[in-house]
């Protein structure tokens, strides 16, 4: 009985702290859990889903042609595969409100049977139904929202060839699409009926080559057996030795880089929200300490008391113990029980950009075990903190209960008139230093995560240039693919007319087996635009770049020889330089146009020439215009694509958000620390009240030392985050086929952090002390 009245007495007298307590673990519960719903829901959700729809461990996106079945047949008689999936589809570029899409998209034939797709309404909600496609519509992606604006019962044309008008059906709903169906992803799947398709096919075969827009292929889905499991190296080598697939292949994806596209976001996010969540872990257990100190440091005296009153230090231990654990399961309890409503608008809101309606319900297990990771290490924190209440001497507590100076409080200077408010707050800084050095280290903190948020938000770029520019061959900002007998200079004088055109290049793009591996080759007329990172460029005809996820995925570095085969030709190359370009997940390599000449022709319509421009802002003007002016001849891009306005929007939202709860970290702190060293500074202030001091003066002067030491780690953070930062986030967006990262200085990430920390804590700490009115002088008269 007497233990638990000494808990309700401890816990009734700081029932402020332990409210901030409280407050501080609900956000690090309600970050936490929402990091976990989107990354293990999400992952969970889009393996299962690839599963369920029979995504092969490695599918070939194939043309049309005669030798489609043979191909089928070659690749079932090899002995490592089991069984081999057919999903006929027709490749067909589409526009909606007139916006063309820079690259084509693949629709598909509706067969409930075979693959069982999901429907969603107009509020993204499932459709229990059986779905009926009739003829004239068509489902998409929800994915395509976040680049079209459009809603359900509006057109989309299809492209299917030149002598006649776009295909017009009708949009009747959203289908999730586990293989394509991410904002991340430049090709967008379409699902029409059977009846539908096939008149689509029938169109096509009857058109003229040159006339052709459209045309027909399938994804070849290809299954392991599995007792003979080979990496997707393995299996591709053994693919490519024993089948001839000639020049059909479009492109081949492994069932983990397709996943690995459909997680591009949530892994972006989780990883960040993952890491924010140990700051704010590692600012709870600074603030801990503050209040576990400053509560025994004060109680020492009542505690040698309850000790002559037969309470032992356990007893006191354990109740400090259950203070602090109450306050900590009450705040991360509270926190899972917001985030089970809060997580189903977050995966209605994700909608747009994953494609996908990823399951709200939380990972309840995963977060109790977390939870109980965190309470651990909490509980640990506090019984070593509290040690010292064993070595408390009840009666030598008593006699002795006035705090005894440090050496630093000791040499304290005396206070110079001239800028006698900035002495004083010195003077009483030096005098408190180990009050203020968890304020100063919980600024670094801050100001190293918010400067490093802050460098990344910089690098992407307020249009996202920046993240294309990493995913890019070289930098541009317009690409013209001819697919006739173009006039180039007509398109040139259109260009110029809305924006100088300050280089030029050409690109081509074409699938090559390198050490029997399928990759891309950027094959570029101007090889020194490579973003080359190590080495040096390809400059004769037996040289290439790669990337590091290319090297690394065949073991090889710069000096070495790779072997690489293309239509029916091959050549030995060596590798001179290790280059950035995140296309494909990093799955690329690049050569000169002599290089490729060496295996492929380049005297089709391969290239594709990119303009660098004096206005940025004026490109999608001019694609629009180009696409409308010449609407058969060429296709036309940016350097964007369909999702980056969804990372771009982000990435600026989850940077306010950060800033919005360190706001609410940053005020807490200053309600819980704040209001003690007002408690440990009463009778001075009562001192400088009689000497002619204001309490507006008094409070500026306690304002006055936090901004001085805030600023001070907030400066260190930032400068930290200068020297540690981009190797951290290089090692983050390496899963994503960047080599490297590089930042540049820039006011959001090196004033922006120190301003807005440095402010916040300045008008917190000023509006905490208000309790500075109310200090009397008859404090003059009572003891410490």
């Amino acid at each position: 009985m007497k233990f638990i009245l000494l808990f309700k007495k401890g816990f009734m007298k700081h029932k402020g702290s332990f409210l901030g307590i409280f407050i501080l673990f609900f956000v690090i519960s309600l970050s936490l859990v929402t990091t976990l719903h989107i990354s293990i829901n999400s992952s969970q959700y889009v393996s299962m889903e690839m599963e369920r729809l029979g995504y092969g461990d490695m599918t070939l996106w194939m043309q049309q042609n005669n030798e489609l079945d043979r191909i089928t047949q070659d690749l079932k008689d090899i002995e490592n595969v089991e069984d081999v999936k057919i999903q006929p589809l027709i490749y067909a570029g589409y526009a909606i409100h007139n916006s063309h899409s820079d690259n084509e998209g693949q629709i598909i034939p509706y067969h409930q049977k075979d693959y069982d797709y999901r429907f969603l309404d107009k509020q993204f909600q499932y459709i229990s139904h059986q779905v009926q496609i009739n003829d004239g519509e068509i489902y998409v992606s929800p994915a395509l929202l976040s680049s079209y604006q459009f809603q359900i019962g509006d057109q989309i044309e299809l492209s299917l060839k030149r002598a006649s008008q776009p295909k017009k059906m009708i949009i009747k709903g959203y289908f999730e699409d586990p293989f394509m169906g991410s904002s991340m992803i430049d090709m967008k799947s379409f699902l029409v009926n059977d009846h539908e398709f096939n008149e689509l096919t029938k169109e096509i075969q009857e058109t003229s080559d040159f006339n052709k827009m459209a045309t027909s292929g399938a994804m070849i889905h290809i299954f392991q057996k599995s007792d003979h499991q080979l990496s997707f190296n393995d299996l591709s080598q053994e693919v490519n030795q024993k089948v001839t697939l000639g020049t059909v292949t479009e492109f081949v994806y492994s069932q983990e880089a397709i996943y690995g596209f459909m997680m591009i976001l949530q892994n972006m996010l989780s990883g960040f929200l993952g890491a924010f969540v140990m700051v704010l872990l590692i600012v709870a257990l600074i603030v801990l300490n503050y209040n576990i100190s400053h509560a025994l440091q004060l109680e020492r005296e009542d505690m040698g008391i309850l000790k002559t009153v037969g309470f032992t230090s356990r007893d006191l231990r354990l109740s400090q113990m259950m203070q602090y654990g109450v306050s900590v399961i009450g705040g991360m309890i509270a926190g899972l029980l917001i985030s089970i409503v809060l997580t189903k608008y977050l995966s209605l809101a994700m909608v747009t950009s994953t494609g996908l309606l990823i399951p709200s319900h939380i990972p309840l297990g995963l977060c109790l075990i977390s939870f109980f990771i965190i309470f651990l290490i909490i509980i640990t924190f506090i019984i070593l903190k509290t040690r010292q209440i064993a070595h408390i001497a009840p009666i030598q507590t008593i006699q002795t209960s006035q705090p005894q100076l440090s050496p630093l409080q000791m040499k304290i200077t005396p206070i110079e008139k001239k800028r006698f408010i900035w002495h004083l707050s010195k003077r009483q800084l030096m005098a408190g230093e180990r009050r203020y050095i968890g304020t100063f280290m919980i600024a670094i903190l801050l100001a190293f995560f918010l400067s490093l948020v802050g460098k990344i938000n910089t690098w992407i770029g307020p249009y996202g240039e920046g993240l294309m520019d990493a995913f890019s061959v070289a930098n541009h900002d317009l690409g013209v693919q001819p697919m006739t007998n173009t006039n180039m200079d007509e398109i040139e004088e259109l260009i110029s007319s809305y924006a100088r055109i300050e280089g030029t290049y050409e690109l081509a793009m074409q699938n090559v087996l390198v050490n029997g591996v399928d990759y891309t080759a950027n094959i570029i007329t101007n090889p020194s635009r490579f973003h080359i990172i190590r080495g040096q460029t390809s400059k004769n005809d037996n040289e290439i770049v790669m990337t590091e996820y290319v090297a690394s995925d065949l073991g090889v570095d710069i000096g070495d020889y790779v072997h690489i085969i293309h239509e029916q030709r091959n050549a030995d190359y060596k590798i001179v330089g290790i280059y950035q370009c995140a296309n494909e997940m990093g799955a690329n390599i690049g050569m000169n146009v002599q290089g490729y000449e060496r295996i492929g022709q380049t005297d089709s319509y391969i290239w594709c020439r990119h303009y660098i421009l004096s206005e940025h802002s004026m490109n999608e003007t001019i694609m629009q215009q180009l696409q409308q002016s010449y609407p058969l001849d060429i296709a036309v891009h940016t350097n964007s694509w369909s999702g980056l306005d969804g990372i771009v929007s982000t990435m600026n939202l989850l940077m306010v958000g950060m800033y919005g709860v360190v706001g609410i970290f940053i005020l807490i702190v200053i309600i819980l620390t704040g209001s003690k060293m007002l408690s440990f500074e009463q009778r001075n202030m009562a001192i400088l009240k009689s000497i002619g001091l204001t309490s507006h003066q008094l409070r500026l002067f306690f304002t006055l030392r936090f901004t001085m030491v805030v600023m001070a780690g907030s400066i260190t953070g930032t400068i930290l985050s200068m020297i540690f930062a981009d190797g951290i986030i290089s090692s983050l967006v390496a899963m994503f086929g960047i080599g490297e990262f590089y930042s540049s200085l820039s006011f959001m990430n090196t004033i922006l952090p120190i301003f807005m920390i440095t402010l916040l804590f300045s008008v917190f700490a000023y509006l905490s002390s208000y309790k500075v009115k109310k200090v009397a002088l008859t404090q003059l008269i009572k003891g410490d």
